[in-house]
């Protein structure tokens, strides 16, 4: 059996880094749900650029959960029961 090696609370920090980055900073806005829980909403030129994003970015991130609607990535903490 393979060993994975990664630190996931790592891996979920670097999430969140990537979200509030200076260089994300005007891409990302921060929202709460009815639940009082957060998410992040960004909206892209193309759908193409979104795709993008999320393969360079967020892909393989554990903890985090996404959803595109359109050109619209939304992306939010993972909760597990």
């Amino acid at each position: 059996m393979a060993v994975n090696n990664t630190h996931m609370v790592e891996r979920m920090h670097y999430l969140e880094l990537v979200l509030k980055s200076k260089f994300q900073k005007d891409l990302f806005t921060i929202h709460e749900n009815h639940h009082g829980e957060k998410y992040w909403r960004a909206d892209f030129d193309s759908v193409e650029e979104l795709e993008k994003f999320f393969v360079d970015r967020i892909l393989y991130i554990k903890g985090y959960s996404s959803k595109a609607i359109g050109t619209v990535l939304l992306v939010f903490e993972k909760h597990y029961g």
